[in-house]
């Protein structure tokens, strides 16, 4: 009689390829076979997070592990480092965990991607760069010297660098670096830079004409005016951020990106409270979706985020649906919403949209849920509710989901403040009919926002 032992080695870890967390552990304690065939999941990621660190040094950690196991060190392709513990009563990282993370990094030759943010941390691992010649993504919080710095050259292959903060010494070598991984590199997130300019940026950019994805986030010596002038060195990007500071300004020639397909705007300046006129919103928004029709781009995603919250005007939403609505497919909208009436356009017209992030009202659910009863595309809903600008009790609860993907046909998926609702058989029928269906809780702490 066949058996699951039987099957082809590669069947099984395609098999268990779609498995996650607990069923993932579980499937590899049913036999050798299914262990053999699971084990390149389980290691392929290791991570270090807050939980991890809270519990440290009671916890055995993923690279005591592999080290403990040399083997499994070819199946690790991700490392995900967010938090370093410290020895108590003591500003010191734990050198025990340090020099497991570099024995790791020395053993893992199939490195693909690097997340780094303890900036106090970095300095420790620079030796081992040299070593992870696979590496193709990193994020990092880099405050180095520039003696340390002089470190991340060896990296030549990345193809996205993700900066969250660096000092000034590694911002001066920035250019240098981008020279040096300029054949490879197709995305460049640049996030809180402080020391950033603008002729740094546009000595970057020189050299990046094949650059995808440009996302200048929070640099306060940057303007939205400096990114958008050096899109000239980048015509073939589908991907766009930055940050509008307080001036309202906008430049009088952009040069064309007909590949844009996602586009966010982080907007700090002052708008009104309430629903603004239309005069009084961000210049450049209206701007940007001016461009965007102009260039005939075929946007998929929108971001908006602002730093007070307000209702968005109808004109903007109009605006927006004449020249995206066939194509978005993805919307989030941080600290601002729609109107109802500009909701229910959102649902009627995009016949595609499969996402939407938006604050939701728990006194509005049965609005929100009927504006939405007849789109078919919907598959993903994230309330952005922030605890700190409502009262009362502001996120969604159970019956108020349930009320929601009752009524909006094929909705799948719930977020809201790190808990996630799914339903296992989503539903074609109208709201009139009765939905058996299969909900799962699941709390994961705060929502980290988008």
């Amino acid at each position: 009689m066949g058996t699951a032992d039987n099957l082809n080695l590669d069947c099984l870890e395609l098999i268990v390829s779609y498995l996650l967390g607990n069923d993932l552990f579980n499937v590899s304690h049913v036999s050798r076979s299914f262990l053999a065939a699971a084990m390149p999941q389980l290691y392929r990621t290791l991570t270090f997070h807050l939980g991890n660190g809270k519990r440290y040094p009671k916890i055995m950690t993923a690279f005591d592990t592999v080290n403990l196991y040399p083997h499994l060190a070819v199946h690790v392709h991700h490392i995900d480092i967010r938090m370093v513990p410290m020895a108590q009563l003591s500003t010191k990282m734990y050198p025990k965990f340090v020099s497991s993370l570099v024995q790791t990094l020395q053993r893992c030759i199939n490195l693909k991607t690097l997340t780094c943010t303890p900036n106090n941390l970095l300095p420790s691992l620079l030796t081992c760069l040299p070593r992870l010649i696979t590496l193709e993504n990193v994020r990092l919080n880099p405050h180095l010297t520039a003696e340390q710095g002089k470190y991340l050259l060896s990296l030549t292959k990345l193809k996205t660098m993700a900066l969250d903060g660096a000092s000034w010494n590694v911002v001066d070598l920035l250019p240098k670096w981008i020279a040096e991984t300029k054949m490879s590199l197709s995305c460049l997130i640049l996030s809180t830079v402080q020391e950033l300019n603008e002729p740094i940026l546009r000595g970057i950019l020189q050299n990046l004409p094949s650059l995808q994805g440009l996302h200048v986030v929070a640099c306060p010596k940057i303007e939205h005016v400096t990114v958008l002038q050096c899109l000239v060195h980048t015509p073939v990007l589908d991907s766009l951020s930055f940050t509008a500071w307080e001036s309202r300004a906008v430049p009088e020639n952009v040069a064309p990106l007909p590949n844009l397909r996602h586009l966010s705007i982080d907007t700090s300046v002052g708008i009104p409270l309430g629903e603004p006129t239309l005069d009084q919103m961000p210049q450049i928004w209206r701007y940007m979706f001016d461009k965007t029709k102009a260039w005939s781009c075929r946007l998929s995603s929108i971001i908006l985020r602002v730093s007070d919250r307000l209702i968005l005007p109808a004109p903007l939403v109009k605006d927006i649906l004449d020249a995206h609505s066939s194509t978005l497919k993805s919307i989030s909208l941080i600290s601002c919403e729609f109107n109802t009436s500009c909701l229910r356009s959102v649902a009627q017209r995009c016949e595609h949209l499969e996402s939407l992030a938006v604050r939701i009202p728990t006194k509005d659910v049965e609005i929100f849920a009927d504006a939405f009863s007849r789109n078919r595309s919907l598959r993903i809903l994230q309330d952005i509710t922030e605890a700190h600008v409502v009262h009362g009790a502001p996120f969604l609860n159970t019956s108020n989901v349930k009320l929601i993907m009752y009524m909006v046909p094929n909705l799948t998926r719930v977020v809201s403040y790190g808990r996630t609702w799914t339903v296992s058989h989503p539903t074609t029928c109208y709201r009139r009919t009765l939905i058996a269906a299969t909900f799962e809780y699941s709390a994961k702490g705060p929502n980290p926002g988008l």
